[in-house]
Order: structure tokens, then C-alpha cells, then sequence
């Protein structure tokens, strides 16, 4: 690809290691830590459940956003997990979606999303587990690992310029990173020179 060394993302996304709960709020569900695992266990006042991140990032019409997360479910009654870029007000765009997934396999669900008008607050990741029912929901758990996003816009415009599809096959080859990503540390992962 021809990728500058200096290309540095930045992953927006606060407390994606989980070294705490901190930044991370749960909805219709309770979240813990331990050992950088979020586990969030749904608490059945609804038939699903999820974990919010925070981000100080604005929405933005037209902002396209990488997510990635690797997420577990530990139940053989979920009907799926969903990644998804929320808001703190209204919007909010289903990144992608993984039917029936099977207990203990962890999944790395990714993806590339554009906001537009009914987008509003800042950007917020979640991560959901949903069942038949509320009631089944009750007690069952997702495990979270791992959570990064990147603001495409802050990219070399080389890379702001390709398919969405070449972007999300290239921020894939990244594992998780804090803050800014030193290229120097990749040694040509993802076609960096």
C-alpha cells in the first residue's frame, strides 16, 4: 500500500483494555473487570443488554468511524451480539451483527461507519448481547476485550481516499493500542514502510 512510517491512528475510545469500569456504563445490564475483561451480565429488565464506552469525539455529518471489538458470549441462549457506534444523544449506526453466536468463541466484529444528520452528542461505542426475552436475558453474560475505534478523518489522506472496505482491511491488521499507535513498533504490519 505504500503507507507512510508516520502514519500514526489514534484510537478514540477511553478505557477500551478495561483496566476498570471507568467510562463505561451499562444499560439494562451490570458491568465488572478482571483481568481486562469487561463482562457485563444482563439484568433482565430487557431483552438486551449492552456496555456504552465514552469518547470526547463530536458527531459529525458525513465523519466515518472504524470500530473493532472482540466480544464473548458465555450462554448458549443468545440470539446475538451487535457492535455499534451510539451517541450520546440521539443516532447511533449498527456497525455489524453476528446471529447465534456460540458460547465461548470469541468474536472480533468490526466495521466502518458513516454519521449523518440523526446523529447528535459524541460518539460512544457499544457492544450488545440480546435474547427471545427479557426474562432470558437475566443473568447472562458478555464478555468485551479489546474495544478501539479511529476517526477516519484524522488518517493520511491517502487513506482517507481508498474504499471503505481497503480502510477496514487495513485498520483490521492493528491490534489494540491506547492513545496514539507509534508506527515504529509495527514493522511493516499492514503495508507500513
Amino acid at each position: 500500500m505504500g503507507l507512510r512510517r508516520s502514519f500514526k491512528p489514534i484510537n478514540i475510545v477511553q478505557g477500551g483494555n478495561f483496566p476498570s469500569t471507568s467510562g463505561w456504563s451499562a444499560t439494562a445490564s451490570t458491568n465488572t473487570v478482571s483481568n481486562n475483561i469487561l463482562s457485563n451480565a444482563g439484568d433482565g429488565t430487557n431483552a438486551s443488554a449492552r456496555v456504552n464506552g465514552t469518547t470526547s469525539i463530536a458527531c459529525v455529518i458525513g465523519k466515518k468511524i472504524y470500530i473493532k471489538a472482540k466480544l464473548t458470549i458465555k450462554n448458549s441462549v443468545a440470539s446475538g451480539l451487535i457492535l455499534y457506534v451510539g451517541t450520546t444523544g440521539i443516532g447511533g449506526k449498527e456497525v455489524v451483527r453476528q446471529l447465534i453466536p456460540t458460547q465461548n468463541i470469541q468474536y472480533t466484529l468490526s466495521g466502518i461507519v458513516t454519521l449523518d444528520a440523526n446523529d447528535v452528542g459524541n460518539i460512544q461505542p457499544r457492544c450488545y448481547h440480546y435474547y427471545v426475552d427479557a426474562a432470558t436475558a437475566n443473568g447472562k453474560v458478555m464478555e468485551v476485550q479489546q474495544v478501539f475505534a479511529v476517526d477516519i478523518s484524522t488518517l493520511p489522506v491517502e487513506i482517507q481516499s481508498m474504499s471503505d472496505a481497503n480502510i477496514k482491511s487495513l485498520l483490521d491488521t492493528f491490534p489494540w493500542f491506547d492513545g496514539a499507535l507509534s508506527a515504529s513498533g509495527f514493522g511493516g504490519i499492514g503495508g507500513l514502510k
